[in-house]
């Protein structure tokens, strides 16, 4: 059931590199720093490493706050990923990628606070792991699969953010 829900959740991903949108980035830097854009009519901030690449792009809302889409690069410019924000917070499914371009993670925020399972995969992009949040905090089952053999390699029980008992 976890296994398959991961999966629906991968086909159903709308979190790709928006390639129109870095190169509006690239486009507006200059040598002096212009950390805002214009994107699509929405106001954008780019974030940078120490090297000035890009690190991330956000969306701000008309009172500055991040708010929108968010996406993000590993300074040796692969895509990282993408996650929702309301005023900086997380707030819905977020995606995570491993520098090789395979799925790293997915989770999913409400009101700022992680929910449900949040889902890891391993290098070649195969499921090794689920851990189960509520309100934030790691609660109900934690799950982590051999990801050779795509066998259970043990459960664990987490109640209110601390370890409660292993069950494999």
């Amino acid at each position: 059931m976890l296994k398959q829900r991961a999966i629906k959740l991968l086909e159903n991903n709308d979190c790709k590199e928006p390639l129109e949108l870095l190169n509006s980035a690239k486009s507006t830097q200059t040598t002096i720093e212009k950390k805002e854009f214009f994107f699509n009519g929405k106001k954008m901030q780019i974030i940078l490493y120490p090297d000035s690449s890009i690190k991330a792009i956000v969306p701000l809302s008309t009172t500055d706050n991040w708010t929108g889409d968010m996406y993000s690069w590993y300074n040796s410019g692969a895509f990282l990923g993408c996650a929702g924000l309301v005023n900086g917070h997380h707030e819905g499914l977020s995606y995570a990628y491993h520098e090789s371009g395979n799925i790293r993670a997915i989770a999913n925020f409400k009101n700022t606070k992680q929910i449900e399972f949040e889902y890891q995969f391993n290098e070649e992009g195969k499921l090794k792991g689920a851990i189960s949040f509520i309100e934030g905090k790691e609660h109900g089952l934690s799950l982590l699969w051999d990801t050779d053999t795509g066998h259970l390699k043990s459960v664990d029980n987490y109640k209110h953010g601390g370890f409660h008992k292993r069950l494999k």
